[in-house]
This record gives structure tokens, sequence and C-alpha cells, in this order.
């Protein structure tokens, strides 16, 4: 363990993400001290003189005899703007910093690309009409939106930031109406709710085996946040897929729900996908649509629903179950 003169890297240690997919967090109890398992033997380790790091991608942690540190290598350690990650996530990292890199590229010269093309038109016709006809031509050629570059850039960089959070969540979905249990220990809680995804996929008839991370979503709940019936509110649900093809395929399985009984597990809970604020108000928009399409359905035959992806839904027309 780190010793305590070392604020950097005992943060790293004993940091606690609610996004973590680490199922060896440090064990707390009030008689007990604070404990770490290595991930790779599996001893667990609670002097302060004992060297553990955290990888900073997954918080798995590693004690420095499995990764065959030396006491000077480990020493390497105590510089807190050193990054470590272990082996299975390195590649990751790497990968994403590479995407982001890229996208910062291409952005810029996009960007560059059309600052240098305005300037142009302008230097073009400065000597043939007078500033604000000039101004008018770029407008029109240009649209009105983009003649104001500083304007033009802070909508480029939305556009890439959503895109970004909107990849980052295309492998998630969120799960609401899960009742939570009431136990303190939070490893409790979270393997509770991974097993239930897990029968979940199961009584769907699908692959359980795509399951990379469960979480629930804010504070646990209180007596604030009680319903009408006195019960706790539970907290929504993220389930993370290994990869999206994963998550297609529970999605396209969802139907099977429809034949729940209630008295099931399963019964009253809704499962939806895990969007920016820009794509539910997307999505809000079209579900109004399609309740207005329904209300002025003629034959009765038909429903109009919301299908598609989160960035790009769309109201189609389908024929009821008879």
């Amino acid at each position: 363990m780190p010793p305590k003169s070392n604020p950097a890297l005992q943060k790293t240690i004993t940091r606690s993400r609610s996004g973590s997919q680490s199922y060896n967090k440090p064990k707390v109890d009030k008689d007990k001290k604070e404990t770490w398992q290595c991930e790779t033997c599996k001893n667990e380790f609670s002097n302060e003189s004992d060297k553990i790091i955290t990888c900073e991608y997954c918080d798995e942690c590693y004690c420095s005899k499995c990764l065959k540190l030396t006491p000077d290598q480990y020493e390497v350690f105590m510089n807190p703007a050193l990054h470590w990650f272990c082996h299975n996530c390195e590649n990751k990292v790497m990968k994403n910093i590479r995407t982001d890199r890229e996208v910062e590229v291409r952005c810029t010269e996009f960007l560059q690309a059309m600052e240098n093309r305005v300037k142009s038109l302008e230097a073009e016709m400065v000597n043939k009409v007078d500033r604000d006809t000039v101004k008018t031509i770029v407008k029109e050629t240009l649209g009105e939106d983009t003649i104001d570059m500083t304007d033009f850039k802070e909508s480029v960089s939305k556009q890439v930031t959503e895109i970004r959070e909107s990849s980052i969540r295309e492998k998630n979905i969120i799960i609401h109406g899960i009742k939570e249990i009431d136990d303190s220990d939070s490893s409790t809680r979270k393997q509770r709710d991974t097993n239930y995804v897990k029968e979940l996929a199961e009584f769907i008839d699908t692959d359980s085996s795509g399951i990379k991370n469960v979480t629930r979503i804010g504070k646990r709940p209180t007596t604030d946040t009680e319903d009408l019936d006195g019960i706790p509110k539970p907290r929504p649900m993220k389930v993370v897929w290994s990869d999206t093809e994963a998550k297609r395929s529970f999605m396209k399985k969802l139907p099977n729900l429809k034949s729940v009984d209630e008295h099931s597990k399963f019964f009253g809970i809704s499962i939806k996908h895990d969007m920016t604020k820009e794509e539910r108000e997307m999505h809000k928009k079209k579900v109004l649509e399609a309740k207005e399409k329904n209300t002025k359905e003629k034959s009765g035959n038909f429903l109009h629903l919301v299908r598609g992806p989160p960035w790009a839904p769309r109201t189609v027309r389908v024929r009821k179950n008879t």
C-alpha cells in the first residue's frame, strides 16, 4: 500500500467510482482494516507497507510481486504525473486516445478549411463591392449560421461532444422499476443486480455472457424518495454490454416480455437505450408525434410507434395484433 505521504497515488488506490467495473473494491468494516485484493493472485493486503498499484481504467488492484516490480521500480509510481493501466486495459486506453486525437485533428482541419473559405470569398470580392454586400454574398453562399466563425466553432464543438457521448452510451441500456435490496454491502447489492439482469436475459431467451457491468444510477434511496406507498423508489439500473451486437441481440428479444405474468419479478419494468440529453429530447418529440398520429388513425387496425437507434428515431406504422 502506498504511504500516506503520496496523496495523489493514495487517491488512486482508495477512490471509488460509481461506474467502476471492479468486484474487488476496498472492503470497509468499522471493526476491520481497509483491504485490497490483488486481481492476479487474489491475496488481500491491508498494511501500510504493502505495495499495491491500481489500474486507472478498471480500478483493479495488483501487487508489486505479481507485477514483478523491484522496490526502485515501485518508487517510480510515487510520481503523481505517472499514469498506469493494466495489461487488460492498455490497448483499450490507447485506442481511445488515438480515436480522440483523430477526431480532434479532423475537426481542426475542417474548421480551418471553412475559415479559409470565408476569408477567400471576402478577399475576392472586397475590391468589387462594399463591405455590406460582401457579408450578404457570404451569407448566401455559406448560410446564415456560418458567417460568425465563433458561433460556428461552438456549434461544431457541441456536435463533436454529442457524438462522443453518444458513442460512449452506445453499448448501454437503462432499466427502470427493479427493486433494490436493503443491504449495506455494496458488493452484495451489485451481485444481486447482476444476477437479476442475467436471469432477465435468460427469460427473454438471449445470451447473458455479453453483460459487462451493472450499476445503479444516483444515490441510494432514502425516505425522501419514497413513493405513495412509503416504499423507497428504486434507482435506474445501467447495464453495459461488451459490444453493440450483444446489446442489439438483447433489445430484439424484448417483445418476449409482453407475456410476463404480473407476479413475475420482471413485471412492470421498462428498458430503454442510454441516451444523451439531446437524444432524449428528440425521442420525446417522436413519441408525441406517434401519439398524435394514433389519435388521427381512422382504420383502427394500425399503431404508430417509435423505432430506430437513439440518434435517429423515427415513427413507423405497424398493424395491430389480432
